[in-house]
């Protein structure tokens, strides 16, 4: 368990292939002195294992599943990680209850500076952005952040067939409409006929000047994309929700 407080920033010095396809990557630390075999360790924000130490580089191992879900592939030599090792149970809790375990990748869309601050926009997953919440927390890279603002465009036209149905925007009342106006369109035809197009979504965090300084954020530029934790508290909500009206 982690609270999202970044203590170090490491480099990855080099990576290698393990026989059984995992990747296996060396990282130069610079403040964590006290890193054991065996312990667990955030790596912007995924949480690895550390399978071995020499001096000030220790070597972590992220199997193929990780690599599908976080942005592991991105670590070449010479990437800095943000570093946090797991959280003591006297530790107080600064940000909020990490798991390491990341949910998705985002995409930074926007960086602009905010008097000292720097704001940053996201695009998100359609699938996970109805767990990011105004004021509510996220983890990106590792980094425990509170959300400025959250915005979706869930649905743009309806298509059926060749056929455009209709234009609809962000409110309910007009997806309605829509829906009446071609209900007889949409029940003629076959579920695989009708297509129903995605929105984006998108959200935003504030980036305060020593976060900025003491993290990866301070090398980030457009089109990067970040390691993306959800919050737990909302995570197992979901699944509740589900049980329950399943």
């Amino acid at each position: 368990m982690f609270k999202g407080i970044i203590t170090d920033i490491g480099t990855i010095t080099d990576t290698t292939t393990h026989p059984n396809s995992d990747q296996i990557f060396h990282i130069k630390t610079q403040n964590l002195s006290s890193i054991s075999k065996g312990d667990s360790i955030a790596c912007s924000g995924v949480c690895l294992t550390v399978v071995d130490i020499m001096s000030d580089i220790f070597t972590v191992q992220v199997s193929q599943e990780t690599m599908k879900v976080a942005n592991s592939n991105t670590w070449k030599i010479g990437k800095k990680i943000n570093l946090e090792q797991a959280m003591r149970l006297s530790d107080k809790i600064d940000g909020h209850l990490v798991q390491g375990h990341v949910d998705g990748i985002v995409k930074i869309l926007t960086i602009e500076r905010n008097l000292d601050s720097h704001e940053i926009k996201l695009s998100c997953p359609q699938e996970l952005i109805k767990f990011v919440a105004k004021k509510g927390s996220v983890t990106l890279n590792g980094v425990s952040l509170t959300v400025n603002s959250v915005i979706t465009r869930p649905l743009s036209k309806f298509v059926c067939g060749e056929k455009f149905l209709g234009e609809a925007q962000a409110s309910t009342a007009e997806y309605l409409n829509v829906f009446e106006e071609h209900s007889q369109a949409l029940t003629t035809k076959l579920p695989s006929e009708i297509e129903f197009q995605k929105g984006s979504a998108e959200f935003t965090v504030n980036i305060i000047p020593y976060t900025w300084e003491n993290t990866t954020f301070q090398y980030n530029k457009i089109n990067d994309y970040l390691n993306l934790e959800i919050d737990m508290i909302a995570r197992y909500l979901d699944q509740l929700m589900q049980h329950k009206y399943n």
